[in-house]
């Protein structure tokens, strides 16, 4: 008999988990309350940009629900990838996890393993276990580490699984090792320990990046722009830096990264240490940023060649505009004067509104110059 697992909040981290659970031999329900979402996702009429999911889903045997109690009752391990937005200083909110133990407690719920899969603040998961002990919920805190536009193999290849509780099923052992194409790393620390370790990490691959781009502009300056990879290959060479995450571009982008970076800021206010690490962080992108505009207007003096992007978003072969520093450089070579070639997708996207007013003033073009100035 399969064992049966609830997957509750199916946006893209969720869908990718569940689908690749499910085909893996899984018997497997979704949940999300968006109807239109999850009659699409029923029918197999819904469409995504994150590789392999489409061709998971038309082969999928999963059921999906808009009902967190149905989803709750249907097994006895729920993962649960509900959003967590970021805050104005920058720590999660929890609303959206908190509803689904409000349905858990209101219809007592019991004898299960809530595996929290969301980026959440340090000691929340652990004031969660106590709130559900008395039902015999064991709650696992367990974040992915996954990148938009990789996630399955992401998923499949992650360096570490990361969990933190006292009551850790073998179960969830097992999903891991049956998942994954090479042999786990499995990390079991306390509820707080593995939630401090989730942002750190982030928080750390955002500083590699910007020590990266600092050494970038430090060799190109040095008349070695030519050796920029050739250099840092050599850096990442020694096992102690490593050479993921150490290549020469733009800032770290994105939701996760800079995400984490700034919760991993607040929790550290919060527990007396008023650090000024992260926030130099911040300060070293700003400062590249501003480099970057310097560097590709000198390398293009004439405002009568275009700047052409094969892409706007925050890195190659997703959609998603949030925290792209690539947009932001548009914007910034708009600003100097300069017209802009960007992919035909972007005039249905979310952008901002300078930047929708440099297209009706037609200083931006979509993807029909193929002349100009190359950026990515």
């Amino acid at each position: 008999m399969k064992q049966k697992i609830s997957v509750i909040g199916v946006g893209r981290l969720g869908l990718s988990f569940a689908l690749l659970l499910d085909s893996k031999g899984y018997d497997v329900i979704g949940c999300d309350v968006n109807e239109r979402y999850i009659g699409q996702l029923k029918d197999k009429t819904f469409s995504s940009n994150e590789p392999s999911i489409n061709e998971l889903l038309s082969n999928s045997a999963m059921q999906f629900t808009t009902s967190a109690t149905d989803a709750l009752n249907y097994s006895d391990i729920i993962f649960v990838f509900v959003p967590t937005p970021s805050k104005e200083g920058g720590n999660y909110s929890h609303k959206y996890v908190d509803q689904v133990i409000n349905k858990i407690e209101l219809n007592k719920i019991s004898d299960k393993t809530l595996v929290i899969g969301c980026t959440v603040m340090p000691y929340y998961s652990e004031g969660i276990q106590k709130k559900l002990l008395p039902l015999n919920i064991s709650v696992v805190y367990n974040p992915e580490f996954i990148a938009q536009g990789s996630i399955i193999d992401g998923l499949e290849n992650a360096d570490i699984v990361l969990m933190g509780g006292e009551f850790i099923p073998d179960a969830l052992f097992d999903i891991y090792g049956s998942i994954m194409s090479k042999t786990p790393v499995f990390k079991t620390l306390s509820w707080t320990g593995a939630e401090i370790a989730k942002i750190s990490i982030n928080c750390f691959l955002s500083l590699k990046i910007a020590f990266a781009n600092m050494i970038g502009e430090i060799i190109t300056n040095s008349w070695e722009e030519e050796k920029i990879a050739e250099i840092l290959d050599a850096i990442g060479s020694d096992s102690r830096i490593g050479k993921k995450y150490l290549s020469y571009g733009f800032p770290a982008g994105g939701v996760c990264l800079p995400r984490d970076q700034k919760a991993l800021n607040y929790h550290a206010y919060s527990v007396g240490i008023p650090t000024k690490f992260t926030h130099a962080i911040d300060d070293e992108n700003n400062r590249h940023s501003e480099y970057l505009v310097r560097y590709y207007t000198g390398k293009n003096p004439d405002k009568n060649v275009p700047f052409v992007f094969s892409y706007l978003s925050y890195k190659k072969g997703i959609d998603i505009l949030t925290g792209s520093y690539q947009l932001k450089l548009c914007i910034e070579l708009l600003r100097e004067g300069y017209k802009a070639d960007v992919p035909v997708s972007i005039k249905y996207a979310d952008v901002p509104e300078e930047f929708k007013d440099y297209c009706y003033n037609d200083m931006v073009t979509f993807g029909t110059n193929p002349e100009g100035y190359k950026i990515n």
